[in-house]
């Protein structure tokens, strides 16, 4: 180490409601502090701060996290995750800021997942609509960049 500052590590923020990310994941091990929300008291993870915030729906109460990492002074989160909780983050009206990237790689099928669940929008006159678009390129894929509300 040569004396100079070492980059600071973001906090990474894991929302498990049953606490089953494996106790090997690399991602425990990696540099940087780890935050695991659950919704199951009593949960012990090796390698991580463990908080318990419980919805009715018996998962992770998705607000009061957001506010315990307020209360962290944590002002920017940047979320990688399955559509249900993407789909969930929309629906609680918890997302200010969309950065979706698009390869040019064609999957889907039938019984293909949606990149967003939750409740969604039906018809294109209700969906949400992003504001302030930018359009980044990065090698082959596309980032687009935009804002929800005004």
């Amino acid at each position: 180490h040569d004396g100079s500052a070492l980059p600071r590590q973001p906090l990474r923020v894991i929302v498990d409601s049953r606490g089953r990310i494996p106790h090997d994941a690399r991602l425990l091990s990696e540099p940087g502090d780890t935050l695991v929300a659950v919704a199951e008291s009593g949960l012990q993870i090796r390698g991580a701060e463990v908080v318990y915030i419980l919805d009715s729906d018996g998962k992770v109460n998705l607000p009061a996290l957001i506010q315990e990492l307020g209360r962290r002074e944590i002002t920017s989160v940047f979320v990688e995750g399955g559509g249900s909780l993407i789909g969930s983050l929309f629906d609680l009206h918890l997302v200010d800021k969309v950065v979706a990237f698009v390869a040019p790689v064609i999957i889907g099928g039938r019984s293909a997942l949606s990149p967003v669940g939750g409740l969604g929008s039906e018809r294109m006159v209700d969906a949400l609509r992003l504001n302030r678009v930018k359009l980044r390129e990065f090698g082959d894929d596309v980032a687009i960049i935009g804002y929800c509300g005004l």
